[in-house]
């Protein structure tokens, strides 16, 4: 009887453990299928304790690792459960190699996971299939990587990080879209060249889909009806952050369509001077395009220096600009260099310099950064034309006279602040009692001639004013 009534005590504890284990794997699938998987590892890790041969438990530990950015633990219980014939182990096996740069092994593995597909009678999904483009381009590209002098690395805040950018007056500038002469609802940034003639940005068509747009600066001074340039180059993305070089024919953009190696990439192309029309474009490749947003490059013909902005390094708020040395012709590493990816992802930018003592170019650079980290843009004036119109710059006139006028008009502005600040001062030295008849006349003088300039300021506002307005009409 006793022994009966044991046999009974140790299955009902048995069966509780085996509850308990349940209950402990069923909550564990819950966080995992929720997405909580700092929550469901360790109650996977009970189990593989438990079981270290399961090769489900394996595999859940391992994506769990990999959500949680801890992609190199992962692969040994990915390794194990592809033992165990779990259908997708090989695919986050292909996706931790291809994070990695090691793109031949995540070509196999995407192989070994098609196959595994095939037998179970199914297709590689839409995302798989982007995955899949993704290795086979970025394996490509890893070939071709350029070999560059990265000079310097300077983390900026995303909102404005052009204004880092140092250009000479010869390349041109950059500016906020807000200070566009022509007002558009782009976000990013313009450019404009050394001679103000041409204006280049970004704006959504009538689809929504972002272009590159231009303007050109015509002899009365005002701008042209902005036009959409990239007809030649669409690829099914949006265009953005333009840069013409000097010649007036190379366009630098970055764009998110079709061969991208994700978000945006960095692209350029030449105009043909016979036909006028933009041939092919390039994709730059590594080290400046990466899986993450890749923009803004920019190269100067007079100091040799060249940037662009990556979010590679996923900082929220922030982005990351390399400084360079720019290539008068393009030079490719050896596809078997011993840091070749490090070179692509730019691991350590100052492996680069391939033990040179570039120095004194960083020190350079740092000076233009000492200068960036005060610089704002600011408006030449405030100047309202009309109810809701208000210019800010040169640039902003359609009328070549109003610009001219306007200068003449800041220099009235300037005379008179002088003016004021000098019968201020006379009218003190009238108050203590010195030479207050010469001081008295000297005050009289000015003050008829604060009269004279008011005068002369007022009518020349309202000249400008009429003749923009007159411009808005035609």
């Amino acid at each position: 009887m006793m022994r009966k009534i044991l046999l009974v005590v140790i299955a009902v504890f048995i069966a509780s453990v085996c509850e308990l284990n349940a209950d402990n794997l069923t909550k564990a699938k819950t966080y995992y299928n929720n997405g909580n998987y700092e929550l469901a590892l360790p109650l996977f890790e009970k189990e593989y304790k438990k079981n270290k041969r399961n090769g489900s438990v394996n595999h859940w530990i391992g994506v769990c690792l990999y959500k949680l950015g801890r992609g190199e633990e992962a692969i040994k219980y990915f390794e194990y459960a592809i033992t165990r014939k779990v259908t997708e182990a090989p695919h986050y096996l292909a996706l931790i190699y291809s994070e990695q740069y090691k793109f031949d092994k995540a070509s196999e593995m995407f192989a070994e996971y098609q196959s595994k597909l095939e037998e179970d009678k199914k297709q590689l999904s839409a995302k798989a299939k982007e995955e899949l483009s993704y290795i086979k381009l970025a394996k490509s590209m890893l070939d071709h990587v350029e070999k560059i002098v990265i000079l310097d690395s300077i983390l900026v805040d995303k909102e404005n990080f052009f204004e880092y950018y140092r250009l000479s007056t010869e390349s041109g500038k950059l500016i906020p879209a807000e200070a566009l002469p022509i007002k558009t609802d782009c976000g990013t940034v313009g450019f404009i060249n050394q001679s103000e003639s041409r204006m280049l940005w970004s704006m959504p068509d009538e689809n929504g889909s972002i272009r590159i747009c231009e303007s050109a600066r015509l002899t009365d001074g005002s701008w042209d009806t902005p036009h959409f340039i990239d007809n030649d180059i669409r690829d099914g993305g949006d265009l953005n952050y333009p840069y013409l070089m000097q010649d007036g024919a190379t366009l630098y953009y970055a764009s998110n369509g079709e061969g991208t190696l994700g978000g945006y990439d960095i692209y350029f192309t030449r105009k043909d001077s016979e036909t006028g029309e933009f041939l092919r474009p390039q994709n730059m490749g590594m080290p400046y395009n990466s899986s993450a947003d890749d923009y803004m490059l920019v190269l100067d013909d007079v100091t040799g220096f060249g940037w662009w902005a990556t979010d590679r390094h996923n900082i929220e708020d922030k982005v990351t600009i390399y400084v360079f040395k720019r290539n008068d012709i393009r030079k490719n590493y050896r596809t078997d260099e011993e840091n070749l990816v490090s070179f692509a992802k730019v691991s350590d930018y100052k492996l680069t310099w391939g033990g040179e003592d570039y120095q004194a170019l960083v020190e350079q650079i740092h000076i233009m950064e000492e200068e960036a980290s005060d610089y704002k843009y600011e408006s030449d004036f405030s100047f309202e034309i009309k109810k809701g119109v208000q210019y800010d710059s040169f640039m902003d006139f359609k009328s070549k006279d109003a610009a001219q006028e306007m200068k003449y008009l800041l220099e009235l502005y300037d005379e008179r602040v002088s003016l004021k600040n000098k019968i201020n001062v006379l009218r003190k030295q009238y108050s203590e009692g010195k030479n207050k008849e010469s001081i008295g006349t000297e005050i009289l003088a000015g003050e008829a001639e604060l009269e004279r300039i008011d005068s002369i300021i007022f009518k020349t506002e309202n000249w400008i004013r009429q003749t923009e307005q007159e411009m808005f009409n035609k």
